[in-house]
């Protein structure tokens, strides 16, 4: 955030001044965890112990076997078993002697990264297409209520069983002959989505590209980040909420382009059924 603010700002220094402050404040938020864990454990952990983790399961889903990585938690912990020689280790991949076990994680695959620095480069831009692959990862609505009645419901509250039963039932019953029409809406937004952001960045670029870096603050981060280690769609959300303005102003612009041509279509008939014509 500081480097990008003070390159979009045109009062830099302020701007870098309050964002620093913003920064520290952040860190002063997680310093809490930080010192119970050194307290607690006597070793400096951040946050919490799972980024050797995520590293090593990535690399599994990247590589098959490859490097010897395994794709799965339960995985990481019995092959852990094996390589310590420990057979308590098989249990969980964070206890016992978690924080050890998981920074030694850290070590094997940074180690394979720099040994394949291109090859990891590759991976980390096949994981940003698949952090905007819309078109795979936004589900439709049902197309009639059968078909949502077929999948497995989560088991409601008792407290809310008497509301879900009656109010949302009748307001669905209702509105079902919406799903088609709205299923229609969702299935042109999400195929052209990623195209539309692409489109309406260059659109805004040409406008005002420091509005335009500043909205891309949150998903360059995603972007370069957590694609170096193992990620899910589900993972980069926040960044989405940023994109979507790029796709909005080519929406808006092809809404307007075509209220215009309406309202010009509308006004010429006018003239031609007006009498004085």
């Amino acid at each position: 955030m500081i480097a990008m603010l003070a390159i979009t700002s045109t009062r830099r220094w302020p701007v870098v001044r309050r964002t620093i402050a913003m920064s520290l404040v952040s860190f002063l938020v997680i310093a809490p965890i930080t010192i119970k864990n050194y307290l607690r454990y006597g070793r400096f952990v951040p946050i919490n112990i799972q980024m050797g983790l995520v590293l090593w399961v990535g690399i599994a889903d990247a590589s098959g076997d490859r490097f010897g990585a395994v794709p799965d938690d339960n995985e990481v912990a019995r092959q852990e078993a094996t390589l310590y020689g420990n057979p308590e280790y098989g249990r969980d991949w964070s206890s016992p002697d978690g924080i050890e076990r998981d920074r030694d994680r850290i070590k094997k695959s940074l180690r394979i990264i720099r040994d394949h620095p291109v090859w990891y480069a590759g991976v980390m831009l096949d994981r940003m297409g698949e952090m905007v692959k819309y078109s795979a990862h936004a589900p439709l609505v049902y197309r009639k209520k059968a078909d949502a009645s077929a999948e497995p419901r989560v088991q409601t509250r008792e407290g809310w069983q008497s509301f879900t039963a009656v109010s949302p039932s009748l307001v669905g019953e209702k509105l079902s002959w919406l799903r088609l029409p709205i299923r229609a809406v969702q299935r042109i937004a999400k195929e052209t989505m990623l195209g539309f952001i692409l489109l309406g960045m260059v659109l805004m670029f040409l406008v005002s590209w420091r509005r335009s870096l500043f909205l891309l603050i949150v998903p360059l981060y995603h972007l370069l980040f957590q694609s170096f280690m193992h990620t899910e769609f589900r993972y980069g959300l926040p960044m989405h909420y940023f994109l979507f303005v790029f796709a909005a102003v080519v929406w808006a612009l092809i809404l307007t382009f075509l209220w215009k041509g309406l309202r010009k279509v509308l006004s010429s008939e006018r003239k031609v059924l007006s009498p004085e014509c």
